[in-house]
């Protein structure tokens, strides 16, 4: 059974859809008219956590067409609640979490649910810099992309799986102290995942520069550090 709702939020942010009860099972379509295609709704852990809640990115003023299919119970209309959130610190590109690290590391949570949360990673000072979410496996490991600006392209990374062969871990093989260096996580899954951060020293690279004079004789040799 498919049930249609008409709802316009107050404030920009997020429209949280609260289904949380376990005799409930179906989707939740969000569209701004009939004919429109469908917004990205992305899924948020209930409190206790046993089912999951929806929620969409909406603009106040704007009317929204919400659908609820309903596969288990037989009532005529599921019930559910809705609530208008603003958006937090990592819901955003230009509004990340900060993580500061130094040379003994950190680590935290990525929350449940299906959703994108940006990270700013500040390194201590110049040296490699390594994320990784270890212990997973499937759907259950984030998709970790590196940017230095919220409109530029992902940075390169190196990947590799974790010891154990559950997980992924991502490294930037070089980065600057002092420098923001934001981390876009991608869950698809509803639960936490605990994500570990690393620095580490990079060993001293050395070059040689040959300066040639005008009659492309080598003429003095300086060694450079890369």
């Amino acid at each position: 059974r498919e049930t249609y709702y008409s709802y316009t939020p107050e404030k920009d942010g997020w429209l949280k859809i609260s289904l949380c009860r376990e005799d409930w099972e179906g989707n939740v379509i969000v569209k701004t008219d009939c004919n429109s295609e469908n917004m990205l709704v992305r899924q948020s852990a209930c409190p206790d956590e046993t089912v999951i809640a929806y929620k969409t990115e909406v603009t106040a003023g704007t009317a929204y067409i919400i659908c609820i299919t309903n596969t288990v119970t037989f009532a005529d209309e599921v019930s559910f609640d809705l609530s208008e959130e603003d958006y937090a610190a990592g819901d955003l590109c230009s509004n990340p979490i900060e993580v500061k690290v130094g040379k003994d590391g950190t680590s935290f949570v990525c929350p449940a649910g299906e959703q994108v949360v940006w990270y700013g990673i500040t390194p201590a000072e110049d040296g490699k810099l390594t994320v990784s979410a270890c212990g997973e496996t499937g759907d259950a490991i984030p998709a970790m992309d590196f940017y230095t600006t919220c409109d530029g392209e992902a940075l390169v990374t190196v990947n590799n799986d974790c010891p154990d062969g559950f997980g992924k871990i991502v490294s930037l093989e070089e980065v600057k102290g002092n420098t923001v260096y934001l981390l876009k996580l991608t869950s698809h899954f509803g639960k936490a995942t605990t994500i570990d951060i690393t620095w580490q020293t990079l060993p001293l690279l050395m070059k040689e520069k040959i300066y040639r004079n005008e009659y492309s004789l080598p003429q003095i040799r300086i060694t450079e550090r890369l």
